[in-house]
Order: structure tokens, then C-alpha cells, then sequence
């Protein structure tokens, strides 16, 4: 259960009154690291996820930590950021298809015979290139994909907010740069709130990335009204639940 005065719960309150979130980096279980462009924000994930996060709060980058973004597409989107973090896990190693062993991987659709089902997250053990199938680990039971229902899956170092909903993770990690889609910005409100922070029992601490611009526009506040007080503040030290 969250600790008493956990700013993910007040937030998550906050979003769904249609309020600004807090954003100042006082308490121990939320952090915000203001960041505006696309490849700066994609570094800083990289950073976080693999060396910040687990140094201060012990999580295990691999099965802990898990980034959620709200769009596909762009420098810092669910695609890119699969990408990179494969790459950074596998130290840029050699590749035979979308897979490689021990990566993240998400099912995209229900499958009832392998009884796998849509949002369930995995982790690839045996990649048999000879015979054209891989086998993933999912809460210790192992399935075993061919090239028919290989393409159910997908990479989960990065997925979307609203893939995961459901889902648990000790901690998640939320970059926010719309680029040419801010017209999506205001769909935002309601997947962060309802997917993210409103169930807050499911994450013991969060970090977003944005430019404070995306969130006074997605949370309809006028800039001229809200002052936005952030600085990045070192990472504080992991609360017991």
C-alpha cells in the first residue's frame, strides 16, 4: 500500500479534477526532470532506466522498471525507445529477427490456446533459429512461438500507457514529447490519470520527462496562471511500502 502522504496518489487526485499535478520534486515516490527536445529526453530515459533508478532505489532495470509513453512514432516514442533500450541491454549485439535472448516482450492479442493474453509481459529465454521458434517466460510458465503467431508479440522495454493498463510495475518511467502531434495532447489527460496514476496501489514510484508546456496544455491550464517550479533534484532514497 502507498505510504500515507505519497505524491502519486495526491496527483493521481489532482488529474482527475482536471488540476495541475505537483511537480516539484519535494517527496520521495514522484520526481519530474523537466526536458524539451525529443533526443534529450530519449538520453535521459536511457539514464534513468539503467543507471539512476536502480542506484538510488535497487530496482532491477530489466523486470522492475517498465517506460510507458503515450504515442508510437517519433524521437522519443514507444518504437525508438524499444530500440535503444534493446540495444543498451544487448550491448548493440548482433540481431536474427526482432528478438534476441532475455529481451521484454509484450502479447499483443489473446491467445486462448497458448492461454497468453492481450498486455501479458514476458521475457525471451531460447531463440531456436534452426527450427524458426522462440520460447518466453511469463510469470514462470514457458510458451513456445513459431512463425505463425510469432508477430503476437512485441518489444516491452517501452510500451503504451494504455497497453499497460492493468499492469503492474514497482516503478514506471513516463516521457512526454508530442512534436508535430500536439493536437494529441489533450486525449492525454485521461490516459494519465486513469491508466497511470489513478491506480496508484500499482506503482510505488513514478518519473516523467516533459516540457512543462505539453503538460499545462494537456491538463488545460492557462500558462499564464501556473507557475511551474521544477529543477532536477537528485533521485531520492527507495521508501518501503
Amino acid at each position: 500500500r502507498q505510504a500515507k502522504h505519497s505524491k502519486i496518489i495526491e496527483n493521481a487526485h489532482r488529474i482527475n479534477h482536471g488540476e495541475m499535478p505537483f511537480l516539484k520534486n519535494e517527496w520521495g515516490d514522484f520526481f519530474f526532470f523537466p526536458a524539451k527536445e525529443p533526443s534529450q529526453i530519449c538520453s535521459m530515459v536511457l539514464e534513468l532506466v539503467t543507471q539512476r533508478i536502480p542506484e538510488k532505489f535497487k530496482f532491477d532495470a530489466r523486470k522492475e522498471i517498465q517506460v510507458l509513453a503515450p504515442m508510437r512514432r517519433g524521437e522519443c516514442g514507444i518504437d525508438q525507445l524499444n530500440a535503444t533500450l534493446q540495444n543498451h541491454f544487448h550491448n548493440n549485439g548482433p540481431k536474427d529477427g526482432p528478438f534476441v535472448v532475455n529481451d521484454k516482450v509484450i502479447q499483443m492479442k489473446n491467445n486462448y490456446q497458448k492461454e497468453v493474453f492481450n498486455g501479458d509481459i514476458g521475457f525471451v529465454r531460447i531463440i531456436d533459429s534452426e527450427n524458426g521458434t522462440i520460447c518466453v517466460e511469463f510469470d514462470e510458465r514457458h510458451v513456445v512461438y513459431d512463425s505463425s503467431d510469432m508477430d503476437q508479440l512485441a518489444l516491452a522495454w517501452a510500451v503504451s500507457i494504455h497497453k499497460y493498463q492493468g499492469s503492474e510495475a514497482p516503478c514506471v518511467v513516463i516521457p512526454l514529447n508530442w512534436g508535430k502531434h500536439h493536437h494529441q495532447a489533450q486525449s492525454f489527460q485521461n490516459e494519465f490519470a486513469l491508466d497511470v496514476f489513478a491506480d496508484g496501489e500499482r506503482v510505488s514510484h513514478a518519473v516523467s520527462l516533459a516540457d512543462d508546456g505539453i503538460l499545462e496544455v494537456s491538463f488545460r491550464i492557462d500558462p499564464g496562471e501556473y507557475e511551474v517550479l521544477v529543477k532536477e533534484a537528485p533521485l531520492g532514497e527507495r521508501k518501503e511500502s
